[in-house]
C-alpha cells in the first residue's frame, strides 16, 4: 500500500513540474521586452506626448495593442539641441565635430558628432536647430543601491556645446 502511495506521490510531482514548465512558457509570451536598454522616464518628459493625454497603466490592468506603458529614453548616447544663427547654416556639416562642456564636469570637452540639422529655419528669430550627439559613459555601479542611475551624465544637465568654426553655445 504505501509502495501505492509512493508512486502516486512520484507521478503528482513529475505532473506538477510539467505543469510549473508549461506555465513558464506560457509567461514568456506576455513578457514586456525593451528593444533598446536605457531609463524608465514620465510620459510627461517626452516632447512629443507633451499634448497626449496618456493614462498610466496599474498592475493587473488589461491594456489593448498598442496601447503606451511606459516610456524609454536612451541614455547611452545623449543629444544636445543647439540653437544656431542663420548666417551660419553653412558653417555645420553633418558628421561636423563639436565639443560639448556638461557643467560641473571639470574642464575637458567630450567629443560629440552633429547629427541633425534642421530643414527649416525659424522666421522670426532668424535661426535653426541643430542637434549634436556625444557618448554617455556608463559607472561602476558595484557599490551603487538596485535602481541606480548607470550613467555618468543626465538629461537635462547644462552643457555649453562648441562647434568647429562657430562661436559657442550654452544649452540645456
Amino acid at each position: 500500500m504505501t509502495e501505492l502511495g509512493v508512486k502516486n506521490a512520484t507521478l503528482e510531482l513529475e505532473i506538477l513540474k510539467i505543469s510549473i514548465e508549461q506555465r513558464q512558457q506560457e509567461l514568456k509570451k506576455h513578457r514586456i521586452i525593451a528593444p533598446v536598454e536605457g531609463v524608465l522616464v514620465p510620459f510627461a518628459s517626452i516632447k512629443s506626448m507633451k499634448d497626449r493625454v496618456v493614462k498610466r497603466v496599474e498592475t493587473g490592468e488589461m491594456v489593448a495593442p498598442g496601447q503606451p506603458l511606459i516610456a524609454m529614453m536612451k541614455v547611452d548616447k545623449l543629444r544636445i539641441d543647439v540653437l544656431l544663427a542663420v548666417q551660419d547654416i553653412n558653417k555645420v556639416r553633418m558628421g561636423g565635430k563639436a565639443r560639448v562642456y556638461i557643467e560641473g564636469a571639470g574642464p575637458e570637452p567630450l567629443k560629440a558628432e552633429i547629427v541633425f540639422i534642421s530643414p527649416t529655419i525659424n522666421g522670426p528669430t532668424s535661426q535653426f536647430h541643430v542637434e549634436v550627439e556625444f557618448d554617455n559613459p556608463a559607472v561602476d555601479m558595484k557599490d551603487q543601491p538596485a535602481g541606480s542611475y548607470p550613467f555618468k551624465y543626465r538629461p537635462g544637465m547644462r552643457a555649453r556645446v562648441e562647434l568647429d568654426n562657430i562661436a559657442s553655445n550654452d544649452n540645456d
